[in-house]
């Protein structure tokens, strides 16, 4: 099964919430996808509402999903977080929506839980790293109303390699 890109993740949890959200913590026998390579612990610099700060430039960017082959990119990035992640850190509760966030050195912490349409969704996303690394584990979950529950779970980590290369547009 070919894995589904973190930013097809992100919109998915995301249209899945509307402007609600999911409070996912694993369930027994989860694991979380992990690339080889490590990136410094910790929160990320932030700006005033609490959304990670990067260097802009070139990253490499190296994604592993549901245990499939890690995949490699290189992508030329601004200095801010993606609308996606920028509406995960910042999304306000509901009455349909928990949301739990913190940050510390465990980095960025959101877990979000929603009710909608008798369905529970599930979110869990932890970012660590600095400006010029980061490491981010994304979970999701559908619980649907016969108690069935279907879920994948993304790992992202990227460093920054360099200035993007002269004439490159960056994303954010």
């Amino acid at each position: 099964m070919r894995p589904i890109p973190i930013l097809a993740l992100t919109l998915l949890a995301v249209a899945a919430c509307g402007q609600q959200a999911p409070s996912a913590a694993p369930a027994a026998g989860e694991t979380t996808a992990r690339p080889a390579a490590a990136t410094p612990g910790g929160t990320p610099p932030l700006d005033a509402r609490g959304v990670p700060r990067f260097r802009p430039g070139l990253y490499e960017i190296v994604q592993v999903s549901d245990g499939e082959p890690p995949e490699t990119s290189r992508e030329c990035l601004g200095t801010g977080a993606s609308a996606e992640l920028r509406d995960i850190l910042t999304r306000k509760p509901s009455p349909e929506c928990k949301i739990s966030r913190s940050s510390g050195p465990a980095g960025l912490q959101v877990a979000t839980e929603c009710r909608q349409n008798g369905n529970i969704n599930r979110l869990r996303l932890t970012l660590t790293g600095g400006e010029t690394a980061y490491r981010m584990t994304l979970a999701i979950a559908v619980t649907t109303p016969n108690g069935e529950t279907s879920s994948t779970e993304s790992a992202i980590q990227g460093r920054w390699l360099g200035a993007c290369a002269e004439g490159a547009e960056e994303d954010r």
